[in-house]
């Protein structure tokens, strides 16, 4: 009997050690943002419009006198919703683009178009170029920590100060 659990226990180990690798298969698609941790750890999640603070962001708020109260939480949401529209898609040759959709007059900004390489089982290297109002210039290629959490795609995106957003995404179905 020990050996029958024992074989059921691999085997479920084997199939989920598997499904947290990263693939071009399971990583291709267009995923939609769910949440976003701001470097300074403050914690949105657009499908639930909920805010969570970090200690330093509580400290912070103090000192400068702001309360949270729902006028102030309100128009923090405000600011952080603007990022609802944030999709990344990859493609299965290895190409992604990464858009901005203005949801308020329906305009779609291209932020980053580029090329993804997964490099081992939790991270990808993203090579792109990056446009500003139709302008473009290369970025210097980004390894970006990237694992399955619930269904879901996280992203450790280094900013251009190397200070780290998580993206939380969820695929389009």
């Amino acid at each position: 009997m020990k050996i029958y659990i024992l074989f059921l226990l691999f085997i479920i180990v084997s199939i989920c050690t598997h499904a947290q690798k990263l693939t071009k298969q399971n990583i291709a698609g267009i995923w939609h943002i769910k949440s976003l941790t701001a470097p300074s750890g403050l914690y949105y999640n657009f499908e639930t419009d909920s805010l969570a603070f970090s200690e330093a962001d509580l400290i912070s708020l103090k000192e400068e006198g702001i309360k949270l109260d729902s006028t102030n939480i309100s128009a923090m949401k405000k600011r952080y919703w603007l990022l609802k529209g944030i999709v990344f898609t990859f493609n299965n040759d290895g190409s992604y683009i990464y858009t901005i959709k203005n949801i308020k007059d329906n305009r779609t900004d291209i932020s980053d178009i580029g090329k993804y390489i997964i490099n081992g089982t939790q991270s990808l290297i993203l090579s792109a170029s990056k446009i500003y109002g139709g302008s473009k210039y290369e970025r210097m290629p980004r390894k970006v920590k990237a694992y399955f959490k619930e269904n879901c795609l996280l992203l450790h995106m280094p900013n251009e100060e190397d200070e780290m957003s998580v993206f939380e995404l969820r695929k389009k179905k």
